[in-house]
This record gives C-alpha cells, structure tokens and sequence, in this order.
C-alpha cells in the first residue's frame, strides 16, 4: 500500500508530507484548493510525463517521493529482487523535475528509466480518474474493459502474438509478390538475352582463340618467309649454323685428344647440335601447319564481327561475353526461384493464419462468457445506484477485417436501457450525464474488486452523482477498502463519511505567492467539514447533527 508521499515545489506545493493508512480514506477540500494536486504528484513518481511548468514558481526543481509497503512475496517485491533493488520490504519512487524541464527517476535510491518506473508501479497502485466516463463511449475501450475483467490474459497474450506472426508473414508474402511482379519484365528481358547469346554457340575460351587464330592468318605469308629463312640459316643454306656448329665440333675434338680439359665442351658442342635440330624440325612442322583451307581468315574474321557486334550490344569487352552469358544465366535462374518461392510464403501465411483464427474463435468464446457476467454485475451495481430500471449488456461481435487485430477480430459494445419499455441503445444516445458517471463508477468499482493492485485511487469519479447514490458510492468505497487499500478524492460529504480516515485540503495566498496544504482531520474535524459539504459552507447544528450519522464508525 502507499505509506507516504512527500511533495517539495510542485506547483502550488510548497512542502507537504502526508502518511496513508490501510483501509478507505476520503480527501475532500473546499474547491479550488487543489485537492487532485496530490494525486498529479504522485503521478509522476508512477512515470507520468514531466513538464517544467509543474515546478513551483522560483524554485530550481520539484522532487516527489512516494513510499510503498512491498514484501518480497507480492509481485511488486517479486519484480524489484529480480532488478536487484530489493529494500527492505519497501519500494520508495523518487522523481526530480528542474525548471529547464529536465527530470531524474529513482527507485529505492537507484536511478531508473521511466519505463522501469511505470513496471513496478503498475503492481503498487492504479488511478482511476473523470476521464474514465467520457472514455467508456469508445468502443475500443469498452472491449478493454471486457478484457481486463474476463481473466483470459494468456489467450490475449498468445492471439497478440500470433497476429505479430501473420503481419510478419503478410509482410514478408506482399514483398515477395512485389518482386515477382518487379522480377517478370527483368525475367523477360534476361530470358531474350540469354537466348541471343545462346544462338551464338559460344564455347569459353572461343574469343581468345579466334582472335590468335585471326592474327596468325593475316600474318601468314610474312610467317612463311619467316619460316624459311630460320631454315636455311640453320641447315639449308651454305654457312648454316648446322654446318658450322659441326666443324667447331670436329675441331674441338681433336684440341679435347691434346688436352682431356675440353672434353666438356665438346659435349655442349654435341648437345647444342641435338638442339638446332630439334628447332630445325619444330620450325619446319610450324611451316607445314601453315598451310590452310581457303577462306580460313575470313571466317576467322567474321566470327570476331559477330563478338564485337554482340558484345557491343550488350555493353561489354568481348572477351567477357561469354562470361556474360554465363551470368545471365546464374541471374535467370535466381530470379525464377525467388518467384517459385512466393508459393511457400503463400503456404506459410495459410498456416499462420489458420493458427491466429482458431486463436479468435476461443477468445471469442471466452468474452461471450465473461461479457454475460460483466452485464450482470454492472446491472447490479446500476440498480444500487438508483437506477431501479437500469439494464446493460456487453455485447460481443465478430467483424470482418483483412488485417490481424492484436486483440482479435471482436468488437465490443455496451447497449444499455434505464427506462421500462426503452430499447437497448449506444451509451451515447440513451444516457444522462449523470447516468454515465454512475455506470462509470460502477465498473470501475468493479474492475477494482477483481485487481490485484494493493492501493487504488479514485480522482473524482462521483462528480455528477447526489443524494442517496451517493450514499452507496460511499458504502462502496468502504467495502472495497476492506480489501484493498482506497483513496478517493470527493465532494462528497456521503462519500466522504464512509472514509477510515479523512484529509482536509487547505489553499491559502498572500496576495503573492499560493500555498495548498493538505493534513489528517481528528473526529470532531472531520464532522465539522462533513457538516461544511452538507450546508454548503454554512455549518449549522443541523448540519453537524446529519454529519455525525453520516460518518461511519
């Protein structure tokens, strides 16, 4: 439960420090005075968004400290062991706001994130504020309500979760369509390429070699004249190196019979007779493969043109177009199996989907059931509140849509009737101002008998009720703090009578500076201020007598 909560410099706050009790306890003060200031407060300590303008005129900073029991067994204190901030049984929220705007967040003395702080404060406390009526006409809302009461959170969860699945896979289905439809004319394109080029017969390799071939041919008579000069300069002509190695040979030898030294030379003589040979014969069979069929060059040269053609047609070296080619292929074939694979996708859409609509179907089942005893409890509470005729039902229905609803593809709507004979209608369109906040409190009174929350607030939810409702309003509040710790801030004095405990809020000014207070009543006070919201300001000993019945003991 909340402890205490000390306020320094925030907005008309100068310094207040208050501590709660278990139970119901009522705040009321006169209007004005600023009794919801608190409750804004400790807003931030729950990870409200924090503005400049909310610290106290001339100060440098507002600081809030909210304290709340916390013992290791409840889900607040489960949550604070498994981040290390354990304290002792307490969880203490801190929360510094500077006038430039800049705010700094602590949970029992560790800095934190404000995600970090709306976790844990989700588990200590809830706040249930007027914005609740105008919020129940929505329908969005109406079925959030459903859900926080139907006790089906798993299935939530899960049907959450699935849907994530189904967008992701629609997601990944819808790109690969997009591909394939952007893939078809590149398919075309290179399927018109790859054919082309495949009419040429290409074989790798194929341009070098017929270019080399091109070159020899056209070179052909200059090879020949070459071709025989090499021979007779070797062995067919006077003065052939042959002729002459063999004579230095001889002459060597018989130098090598008068000194064994050149022995070695006339070997190398003898191997350098073997080579001029061998080049001999190797030029000469190079000359014999010169001659060639007629026509030879030109069709060398035609097949080049049919390179160079092509390759200048699909803006490469023609040397590369065979590698090309190949390529063309490789991205043929890539493409078509990125179309092939949009059938898989297909498939696995399918599947998911099947998951997520069996999902749908027993979630829907579930609200229907839940939403029967929703109806009923609601129209309890509406006749307690003196609507004797009153009836609402939550109605569950199923809607078409192509998307994936996190929550489902229900749709969920409050029909109420508060009058013999009238048909059931929207809230909009059937109730009163004032029949709104009743049915409003209703359910959230509802709501938080079924929470697990250990403190609750309520900010004015009986704004639009009197009289004998109000009195039930109070009795409810009484009861609910049986349970569960309850702070309401009211008008109320029927409410507020109900109370365990009760806080008078004080404004005071000196015509420069304002200053809201706010302290515990004794007995006696307490019937004096219930007396003041009874007579409206005037006390008078009737008011003090009614005042004395209305307060609870």
């Amino acid at each position: 439960m909340l402890k205490e909560l000390q306020i320094r410099n925030f907005a008309i706050v100068k310094d207040l420090h208050i501590e709660f009790g278990s139970g119901f306890t009522s705040i009321t003060g006169e209007t004005g005075a600023g009794k919801s200031v608190s409750i804004d407060a400790l807003g931030l300590c729950l990870g409200a968004r924090a503005e400049a303008s909310e610290v106290r005129p001339g100060e440098e900073r507002a600081e809030i400290t909210a304290v709340f029991t916390a013992p290791a067994d409840s889900a607040a204190g489960k949550w604070l062991e498994e981040h290390a901030l354990e304290n002792g049984g307490e969880c203490i929220l801190r929360r510094q706001v500077s006038r430039e705007g800049r705010s700094k967040s602590l949970i029992n003395g560790s800095p934190s994130t404000l995600g970090e702080m709306r976790e844990v404060s989700h588990l200590l406390i809830s706040i249930h504020g007027q914005h609740a009526q105008q919020q129940l006409l929505d329908r969005d809302y109406q079925l959030t309500i459903l859900d926080n009461y139907g006790g089906y959170g798993d299935l939530l969860r899960e049907t959450a979760e699935q849907a994530a699945v189904c967008r992701k896979k629609k997601k990944t289905l819808d790109e690969a369509e997009e591909k394939r439809r952007e893939n078809a004319s590149k398919l075309e394109l290179i399927r018109y390429q790859a054919q082309e080029l495949k009419g040429m017969h290409m074989e790798k390799g194929e341009y070098e070699k017929v270019d080399n071939e091109q070159t020899r041919l056209s070179r052909l008579d200059e090879l020949m004249a070459d071709t025989g000069a090499c021979l007779g300069l070797l062995r067919d002509s006077d003065g052939a190196v042959a002729s002459g190695l063999s004579q230095v040979k001889k002459t060597v030898q018989e130098m090598a019979a008068v000194d064994a030294s050149l022995s070695e030379v006339v070997k190398m003589l003898e191997e350098a007779e073997i080579r001029v040979e061998e080049s001999y014969d190797e030029i000469r069979s190079f000359g014999d493969s010169l001659e060639t069929s007629p026509g030879a060059l030109e069709k060398c040269e035609k097949r080049l043109s049919e390179y160079h053609t092509m390759a200048k047609r699909h803006h490469v070296a023609p040397q590369d177009l065979y590698a090309h080619y190949e390529d063309l292929i490789k991205k043929y074939n890539e493409l078509r199996g990125g179309s092939l694979s949009v059938d898989e996708y297909v498939k696995e859409l399918k599947e998911a989907e099947d998951r997520y609509r069996d999902l749908c179907a027993r979630l829907h089942e579930a609200r229907t059931e839940a939403a029967e005893r929703l109806s009923a409890e609601i129209t309890g509470h509406m006749k307690e509140l003196s609507m004797p005729d009153g009836h609402l039902r939550v109605a569950v229905t199923e809607a078409e849509t192509s998307s994936y609803p996190s929550r489902g593809t229900d749709e969920a709507s409050f029909l109420v009737t508060t009058n013999p004979g009238q048909p059931e209608g929207e809230l909009a369109g059937v109730v009163s101002g004032g029949e709104l906040s009743r049915i409003a409190l209703a359910i959230q009174v509802i709501n938080a008998a079924r929470t697990a929350v250990p403190a609750l607030i309520f900010d004015e939810v009986d704004v639009g009720i009197s009289g004998p409702t109000a009195a039930v309003v109070g009795r409810l509040m009484r009861k609910l703090g049986e349970s569960t710790q309850v702070i309401a801030v009211t008008h109320l004095p029927q409410v507020a009578g109900q109370g365990h405990h009760q806080f008078f809020v004080t404004k005071t000014t000196d015509g420069t500076t304002t200053e809201t207070s706010m302290r515990s009543l004794s007995p006696e006070e307490r019937v004096r201020e219930i007396a003041r919201l009874l007579s409206d300001g005037e006390i008078t000993e009737n008011a003090l007598a009614q005042a004395r019945n209305l307060i609870a003991v």
